[in-house]
């Protein structure tokens, strides 16, 4: 289960890697079609300047065909420019979207790490108190042991009778090791 969630967090981090280079290559294309289109608004404007519509009023002759000519043919290319723009900013908001859901799945998922290894760590430690205590209960009976073999050439009946109830113990301690496992 461990291993599963750490190959999930990989991908996701991995996949969030694509996304920020998406991200970027995307703010780069749209700063370069925003110069392009200030740079065709510029030279329009400069276009339309030279053209005196005044003097276009009263004239019966078409002025400046070519500057004309030019100037639509330039305000298509903004159009297209614009409208390559627009298409740009709506993957933008879907690349974003996709990161915040990403963001919100990783976040997710190594909460999910924490909590894991929190888990496992409250267990050790339980283990760990568990075999302390068992420790010391196996020292108590170990003491009681020496001293009833201290005793045994003295008081072979009392000896017996501690060693009798050692034997409970002992099988009490079995059983706590054996359910610790």
């Amino acid at each position: 289960m461990y291993t599963e969630r750490s190959m999930i967090k990989k991908y996701l981090e991995t996949h969030m890697e694509e996304l920020l280079q998406t991200k970027t290559s995307l703010e780069n294309k749209r700063t370069e079609c925003s110069n392009q289109k200030k740079e065709l608004d510029r030279f329009i404007e400069i276009l339309e300047e030279k053209n005196d519509s005044s003097f276009e009023a009263f004239t019966p002759r078409e002025v400046n065909p070519k500057n004309k000519a030019k100037i639509k043919e330039l305000q298509e290319k903004r159009k297209t420019l614009q409208k390559k723009i627009s298409e740009i900013e709506e993957k933008q908001k879907k690349n974003a979207a996709a990161m915040e859901e990403l963001n919100a799945m990783l976040h997710y998922v190594k909460k999910e790490e924490t909590l894991q290894k929190n888990k496992i760590e409250n267990v050790s430690r339980e283990k760990s108190e568990q075999l302390e205590n068992i420790e010391t209960e196996l020292e108590a009976v170990l003491l009681k042991l020496k001293n009833s073999l201290q005793f045994i050439e003295v008081d072979q009946t009392r000896s017996k009778l501690e060693l009798q109830q050692l034997i409970p113990q002992i099988e009490n301690i079995l059983q706590k090791i054996n359910h610790s496992e």
